[in-house]
């Protein structure tokens, strides 16, 4: 079992519910609980389509340790970022944590877009050798 897939087991549980099929049907509305489970094995990586399901359903998770297992489980509700008119330093950890999450979100995104990008330049190459 990979360290990503304990950790959605230990936010499944302090979310309340059941088991990881409880949490993808309930929690993330999945039709079934595939999509989660595959993430047993060792090799295999969340989608961004997980990741963004977990960030919008549960907005209190820190995905930087979600993904890294680094820092909280959970980012306090109540961070305010606090931005000096000479320093732009955050105030403490909590801040830091959900920029770090953050951050990997948009690290993600910018991979997901570049791999869309290389598949449609790859389908369009497809699609002019099928018609010539």
């Amino acid at each position: 079992m990979n360290d990503f897939f304990k950790r959605i087991l230990q936010l499944s549980e302090n979310k309340g519910f059941k088991n990881i099929s409880d949490f993808a049907k309930s929690g993330l509305l999945y039709a079934s609980s595939e999509k989660i489970n595959r993430l047993k094995k060792e090799n295999n990586k969340p989608s961004f389509e997980i990741l963004l399901d977990i960030s919008n359903k549960f907005e209190d998770v820190n995905l930087n340790w979600l993904i890294t297992g680094r820092g909280k489980m959970e980012i306090d509700e109540d961070a305010i970022y606090k931005v000096g008119e000479q320093n732009s330093s955050y105030s403490n950890s909590k801040d830091s944590d959900l920029i770090k999450s953050k951050d990997k979100i948009i690290e993600l995104l910018e991979a997901e877009i570049l791999r869309m990008k290389n598949e449609i330049v790859q389908l369009q190459g497809q699609d002019k050798s099928r018609t010539a």
